[in-house]
């Protein structure tokens, strides 16, 4: 037929159904009716994401309206399969057409949705920060943000612990509406389509959540190394080493009162001459006139290309923290005492895995400069 399947041609309603195991499941009931969304919401709805608060629970459903603004549908549930739709919650401009997998959480005395606004530009992991008045049915933003810069982290889910954390993952991997998309790359080709980023613990901060990887990766560490005094001239450039230059874990501390260089600049899994003379790497390049991290991936492999920046805080004004991840096809970069995360996918060759960091425009001093290789973990 002639369907648009935004207003005509969907028929996704919510269900409840019910394990014990997470393996076998029960009889499948409609929860949420595609039909009774309200009048003023298209048909593209989706996503729910379920918790509790004291005696009652709450559902968010990621929706699109017929005015193509994005928002978010509270709805309420005393015995999760009866539910009564609460309200909506959305921004007063217009803030990306249809928001995706909703997540609304409290941390450290906040409330904090999540979400991912279809059709934004660059943006496409969002959070804001406010109040959730469950009296009232209302949330109040007071602060918004990007939860990661990255080309691939997308649709994050968070579950509190059982030591009351508050653990965030995600999907590393991008999407067909995001602007450097181009397909599936190497990973279909290899018959898998992306894997989850590292768990982070979610933590609020002068009304600024961070997000740091949670304290058991630690765990994985091998191989650690300390450099003392760590200095690099202008203009120069010095190799690091850390585990076997593919599978690691880079911790450092630059001092910002001691650096005189313009940029900052950590060249990850090069390698010259690679299939004839092509040279790869992939640069994470800290500006720190222009105030921005940019990931340049243009020669990290035969697939991936672009560059993306976003703005750093500097919310100490002395030193810049700096700790990256590295895994076979992932780097996911934290800054900013962990309020600003950059999350990429590289395909280089297994040959590639020199990492070195370089000055433009002056030297740079560390305070500290740590280095791990990381553990293969296997299921």
């Amino acid at each position: 037929g002639d369907y648009d399947h935004i207003n005509n041609g969907r028929e996704a309603s919510t269900l409840h159904v019910e394990s014990e195991d997470g393996i076998h499941f029960g009889v499948k009931e409609v929860a949420v009716d595609y039909q009774d969304y309200p009048e003023t919401y298209t048909r593209h709805v989706r996503d729910p994401k379920v918790w509790k608060d004291d005696d009652a629970y709450f559902m968010a459903l990621g929706g699109r309206k017929k005015n193509d603004q994005g928002a978010v549908l509270i709805y309420r549930s005393e015995n999760l399969k009866n539910w009564t739709y609460e309200r909506e919650i959305t921004t007063e401009e217009p803030f990306g057409y249809m928001w995706e997998c909703p997540d609304l959480f409290s941390v450290d005395g906040s409330d904090i949705m999540v979400i991912c606004p279809m059709h934004l530009g660059e943006q496409k992991c969002s959070y804001l920060v406010g109040n959730m008045d469950y009296k009232n049915r209302v949330f109040i933003p007071s602060a918004k943000g990007e939860v990661d810069y990255g080309f691939d982290y997308y649709a994050p889910q968070s579950f509190e612990d059982p030591k009351g954390r508050r653990i965030q993952f995600a999907w590393a991997n991008a999407w067909d509406w995001m602007p450097w998309w181009k397909g599936f790359g190497t990973t279909a080709q290899e018959k898998w389509c992306g894997a989850m980023n590292i768990p982070r613990e979610i933590r609020i901060k002068n009304n600024i959540p961070r997000f740091i990887p949670i304290k058991e990766l630690s765990s994985l560490r091998e191989n650690h190394r300390y450099y003392d005094k760590f200095y690099i001239d202008k203009d120069a450039k010095t190799k690091i080493n850390a585990g076997d230059g593919i599978h690691c874990e880079i911790l450092a501390t630059l001092s910002l009162t001691d650096t005189s260089a313009e940029s900052v600049i950590f060249k990850l899994r090069c390698a010259d001459d690679v299939q004839g003379k092509n040279n790869r790497f992939t640069k994470i390049i800290f500006n720190l006139c222009s105030k921005t991290l940019s990931v340049d991936r243009n020669y990290s492999d035969d697939w991936s290309t672009g560059i993306k920046s976003c703005k750093l805080r500097f919310l100490d004004k002395d030193k810049l923290l700096i700790h990256i991840f590295m895994d076979t096809v992932s780097v996911e970069v934290f800054t900013d005492d962990y309020a600003t995360a950059f999350s990429t996918n590289i395909y280089p060759e297994e040959i590639c895995k020199d990492i070195y960091v370089e000055t433009d425009g002056g030297s740079a001093s560390f305070l500290s400069f740590e280095t791990w290789g990381i553990k293969q973990v296997s299921f």
